[in-house]
């Protein structure tokens, strides 16, 4: 997730909406979200959590904020996916 933000930060100071940086961002935020939410899946169905579940331990505010960063990192590639088409093409040089 850290390099989507990067990727977005440079699009966003750079004030030129090119193609250049929209379709790496968009693809690198779904894919860091589709990872995260696959984390969370495989936190939540480990058998070591399900015993520690049954003792009395509970998922708190960590792990649904994860689940919420997960989605919204989603949410984030497609709409960079969807602004690509409003962009211009990067010109070679």
């Amino acid at each position: 997730m850290f390099f989507s933000i990067i990727w977005g930060v440079v699009q966003t100071v750079l004030h030129t909406p090119k193609a250049l940086f929209t379709k790496p961002s968009g693809v690198m935020c779904f894919i860091a979200g589709i990872l995260a939410l696959v984390g969370c899946i495989v936190f939540a169905t480990n058998s070591d959590i399900k015993r520690m579940l049954t003792m009395g331990y509970h998922y708190h505010a960590g792990f649904a904020m994860c689940i919420i960063a997960g989605v919204l990192s989603l949410v984030s590639g497609i709409l960079y996916v969807l602004a690509r088409r409003n962009t211009q093409p990067a010109q070679p040089k």
